[in-house]
């Protein structure tokens, strides 16, 4: 057995014994052990060969299992001939080899551990960019007050599959939303102020706002700018 083909098996027995399968693409292999994909296929394929290793399907998608050969199997049996580990290493033969228990030591558990974090935190990032439906989108806008927002904010990155451009896609759906809410209102009031210019310049062209309006107006607007700062030159 190749180191390499030492290390896939340690590395899927190890996965095994704490209970979830093993569902590392032969690039994820590739990158962990320093080798290329080709050699991962070609280790992985010669241990379903001699009955290490076995194929199997899942719900998402194909997975390793390790299995312990029987002592006195063919080493090029495949791996219908092997027996099934159980949770402390033992094969249902009493006579197996104890090749396995060599294999778990020489194992890297830490490599296995920063595989499963990084999964992880793959998995929190797509949760963190695209919502998983409808309604929590809309759930949350009326947690912000905004219900009636909803359903613009998600047409509008659901039509663009929630991309920022053909490169980028959205990291933060949430903050994305906040924007959304933000620019709205910001929106709104400058409408309304467009809105009340707009009356008060009928008003004015029809005589009817008074001249102690006009006269605070004026002052206001010298005194204060735009944005209802008081202005530097006070």
């Amino acid at each position: 057995m190749s180191g390499l083909e030492l290390l896939i098996y340690a590395d899927v027995w190890t996965m095994q014994q704490i209970g979830k399968p093993y569902w590392k693409s032969n690039g994820t292999i590739g990158r962990q052990f320093d080798h290329d994909r080709r050699s991962v296929i070609r280790a992985v394929r010669r241990l379903e060969m001699r009955g290490y290793l076995i194929s199997r399907q899942g719900e998402n998608g194909r997975f390793l299992e390790a299995l312990i050969p029987d002592a006195g199997s063919d080493p090029n049996a495949t791996g219908d001939s092997a027996v099934t580990s159980d949770p402390n290493g033992r094969s249902g033969d009493p006579n197996a080899t104890p090749l396995v228990t060599q294999m778990v030591a020489s194992s890297d558990p830490n490599a296995t551990q920063v595989e499963n974090k990084r999964e992880e935190e793959k998995k929190r990032k797509e949760r963190r960019a695209k919502p998983r439906d409808f309604d929590e989108v809309m759930r949350f806008f009326d947690k912000l007050g905004e219900p009636e927002l909803s359903t613009r904010f998600f047409n509008h990155w659901e039509m663009r599959g929630w991309k920022i451009d053909t490169a980028r896609r959205v990291q933060d759906w949430m903050a994305a939303a906040r924007k959304f809410i933000e620019d709205e209102q910001r929106f709104r009031d400058e409408r309304g102020d467009i809105r009340r210019a707009v009356k008060r310049e009928k008003q004015r062209s029809k005589g009817t706002v008074d001249w102690e309006d006009d006269l605070r107006a004026d002052v206001a607007k010298y005194w204060y700018n735009e944005s209802g700062d008081e202005d530097s030159t006070n």
